[in-house]
This record gives structure tokens, sequence and C-alpha cells, in this order.
């Protein structure tokens, strides 16, 4: 509270003392907050409703508050990603649903296997289990993580003999 004073109150009887003072009706189904600044002059914030006042609470009229402007980032979509088939052999087809920068396969250890660029036009691309010294990779757990300007989506995939 802005005075320092704990104000104890009953949101109905608060109701009913607003609405025996009020010119207009007001009903206020939430209190968030009250606060006084000093004896006189004080504020309620309600459901989507400010009241002060000026005069001890002696009567409470409604602010008016055009807009309260929040500042909101819009977030980018994220990338959303399949492999298929999963559990692979041979090769498996990576498809994305947005633009992505680059494509990094790991091992289950954490290391890199190889990095991928794929073409700007396409959303997909189709890995033969190799590594970047052109080698064929070994059966096991991989991590596929594709990247953005902004995000990552990781997948899981197995390499099976």
């Amino acid at each position: 509270m802005g005075s320092g004073q704990k104000w104890n109150y009953h949101p109905f009887r608060m109701m009913a003392e607003l609405l025996g003072r009020c010119k207009t009706v007001v009903l206020i189904l939430l209190l968030y907050d009250i606060d006084f600044a000093d004896s006189l002059r004080g504020l309620i914030a309600g459901d989507g409703v400010v009241l002060y006042t000026r005069d001890g609470s002696n009567t409470w009229h409604e602010a008016n508050i055009v807009e309260i402007e929040k500042e909101t980032k819009l977030e980018q979509p994220k990338i959303f990603a399949t492999a298929y088939p999963n559990p692979f052999s041979q090769e498996i087809e990576i498809k994305w649903s947005k633009p992505i920068r680059r494509i990094g396969i790991y091992d289950a250890k954490g290391r890199l296997v190889i990095w991928l660029k794929p073409e700007v036009t396409k959303n997909s691309f189709l890995w033969q289990g190799m590594n970047s010294r052109s080698g064929v990779v070994k059966p096991g757990i991989y991590f596929i993580i594709l990247e953005d300007s902004a995000h990552s989506y990781k997948t899981k995939v197995l390499k099976v003999r």
C-alpha cells in the first residue's frame, strides 16, 4: 500500500458502500488493489475498472482510462520437423516447416557428425547416413538439429543395420 497502512476490507461491504455513494452503479467482481496516497486520495483497481476518491472515500469516481498499451513482442514461428522413416537403415528424409539455415547431426555422445546446408527453395533433405568425411555412420542414436536465425528444433533418430 502506498501510505504504508494496511487496509482491511471486505469486497461485498465495499461494493455496498460504493453502490450507496456512486451516482452510477459500478459492479466490481474482482478487486486487485486498493491504495491510498494519503488520508484523502485513493484508488481501487478492479476487473476492467479503476475508481478514485479525493475525499477520503466519501465519493468514488470512475477513472476515464482510454487505453493501456502493452509492449508485445511478436513471437517468430518455431521450426517443426519430421524425420521418416525412423528407425532407418540406409537413408532418412528430414522435412521442416519454414526456411532454415542449417542442419546439424550429432551422435549419442554429442559429437558433431556433419553439418548440412539445405537448398533455400526446399523444405526437405535426404540424409544417406554419411559423416563429414564421406564415411557411413555406425548404427545408433543420432540427433538432428535444424536451425534458423532465432530458433532450433531437435529430433532423435535411430540408425539400424
